[in-house]
């Protein structure tokens, strides 16, 4: 049975539980708690299309939930009674929580999650809060709605990036980027907490940098190496051998094909370039522009991701989510729908869906291309 219940809607969280609270125009009430919320997909990204703090209409799929009500009948608790929630607005979406499945405001993420925050992040968080509160003039934000809760903070990627851009990291270095993390969490959120202590993290990090050093190089110069192709538009009787092109290098490089760098590289290299959201995480610009800095950049944000399906994969039972406010990085796991994530021996698995949403220009003979080219 489903509903058409229209009027106010309110959300609160107290000690972890998401309330919302439905009003009609009567004030007949519908109170539902325990809600957990269905990450929403790349057709809902259009929202970041407009101006962010600009009037905007949010669906929300709900997965479960317990309703109780004076005015409606128990059938409610029912799961499937109420399914989605349009959320008129006017809050700005700044910082988004990404997990599979898509993404979710970052208010509306389940008690007890796990966040990996990347830079920028930490940047928003020391500008909006103090001591848990907003600061004065400070417009709401649905990352508002978790601020009070006991939120658990990995500050791991705030670590990795570091501040010179550099695959050249030293146990001291991590330390002072761990300090520096929890000093600003402090500070803004006291009351959240960080799962791991300082010397675990960096023994962690250091671990993973080292483990990953060859293959993070090699992943510099590949994406180096694609920029000439990116920076010009590709014609369509060009892509075939652009494919062919852009394999080879991933071969040089010692780039797995079956990865999110190779498919985001091609993804830039075919796909419009006004809806292409793996072309904007690279940032292309004429060769002799485009610095170590700048590649760093780039293989920063593709980091968080392996990072976020690397915790997945690692600890299903944890709700990890990636808070980010790049809203093309965003799209761009939208569009790949990254699932069923594991690890096959040290390497990790996981599918893909990613045609209409990253090749949906390609006709079915260049998507085949494609697709020979990650075999």
């Amino acid at each position: 049975m489903g509903i058409n219940f229209e009027g106010g809607l309110s959300i609160s969280k107290n000690k972890g539980d998401k309330k919302i609270t439905l009003v009609n125009e009567s004030n007949e009430k519908i109170t539902l708690t325990n809600v957990v919320i269905v990450p929403l997909g790349y057709k809902e990204t259009e929202l970041f299309n407009g101006q962010d703090n600009g009037g905007k209409t949010i669906p929300l799929r709900l997965k479960s939930y317990k309703a109780s009500s004076e005015n409606f009948p128990k059938t409610l608790d029912s799961h499937g009674s109420i399914s989605k929630l349009e959320i008129e607005t006017n809050w700005s979406l700044k910082i988004i929580a990404i997990t599979e499945g898509g993404w979710i405001p970052a208010g509306m993420t389940p008690n007890n999650a796990h966040y990996l925050l990347d830079k920028n992040i930490f940047n928003i968080l020391n500008t909006r809060y103090i001591n848990g509160e907003l600061k004065d003039n400070t417009s709401n934000d649905f990352f508002d709605l978790i601020t009070s809760d006991n939120l658990i903070i990995n500050p791991s990627l705030f670590m990795l990036e570091g501040n010179n851009q550099s695959l050249e990291r030293t146990s001291n270095d991590l330390r002072n980027k761990y300090t520096e993390a929890t000093a600003l969490i402090n500070k803004a959120l006291p009351t959240a907490a960080i799962p791991f202590t300082r010397d675990e993290l960096v023994s962690a990090t250091s671990g993973m940098l080292s483990q990953l050093y060859s293959s993070n190089s090699k992943k510099l110069l590949f994406i180096k190496s694609v920029i000439p192709i990116l920076y010009k538009e590709t014609s369509k009787k060009k892509r075939s051998s652009v494919i062919t092109q852009i394999k080879n290098l991933a071969m040089t490089h010692e780039i797995r094909r079956n990865e999110i760098l190779f498919i985001a590289a091609l993804s830039a290299a075919l796909s419009s370039s006004k809806q292409n959201p793996a072309k904007k995480i690279f940032k292309p610009k004429p060769p002799e522009n485009y610095t170590n800095k700048d590649a760093y950049n780039t293989l920063s944000d593709f980091r968080a991701l392996d990072y976020l399906m690397w915790a997945i994969a690692l600890d299903y039972k944890t709700q990890t989510y990636l808070c980010t406010n790049d809203k093309n990085l965003i799209k761009f796991w939208c569009a790949i729908e990254p699932n069923n994530f594991n690890f096959q021996g040290n390497l990790l698995s996981y599918n893909l869906k990613f045609k209409e949403n990253l090749f949906g220009n390609l006709n079915d003979i260049e998507y085949e291309w494609v697709l020979e080219s990650m075999e």
